[in-house]
């Protein structure tokens, strides 16, 4: 059993990740059980676990969890002899939310591309908002694959 002192770092922790998500646009809870999801032991928990550690309602536990899941972040498991369904995060979270990111890269590049198509008549510092933006995300999409790559063969022992 944890101290009273880590569990209310616990709970701060949580609650700092949950309020990051949020910022992001994406509700407090997720970010919340997410963080829980990192430190839980054992790391399978279920939902109504969750309840009782994040204080809150059954519903907005679902409600995150099913985004979590969306998202490809958590991952749902049950055991024989068990009714409960429970929820881990999955093996290596940081490599889908990367993924996300590179796509999102990707598809702001694109409609930079097309809005470029629509101006291409237009004067130098119209369009100069919109290069701008087109190669920020163009160099971005290149590279952090580049970056999970170099981390993978760090994570992984290879360099």
């Amino acid at each position: 059993m944890d101290s009273p002192e880590r569990q209310e770092k616990l709970k701060e922790f949580f609650e700092e990740i949950g309020l990051t998500f949020e910022h992001m646009g994406v509700p407090r809870m997720a970010g919340k059980i997410f963080g829980w999801l990192l430190v839980s032991d054992p790391s399978e928990q279920s939902a109504s676990q969750m309840v009782d550690i994040l204080g809150a309602s059954k519903g907005s536990i679902s409600t995150a969890l099913r985004i979590l899941i969306q998202w490809g972040l958590v991952e749902k498991v049950g055991f024989a002899g068990e009714r409960s369904k429970f929820y881990r995060m999955v093996q290596h979270p940081i490599d889908r939310m990367m993924q996300v990111k590179i796509m999102s890269m990707k598809v702001m590049r694109e409609q930079m591309d097309r809005g470029l198509a629509i101006v291409a008549d237009r004067p130098e510092p119209q369009k100069a908002r919109l290069q701008n933006m087109r190669d920020g995300w163009l160099f971005f999409e290149q590279e952090l694959p580049k970056l999970m790559e170099k981390f993978h063969r760090q994570r992984d022992g290879e360099g």
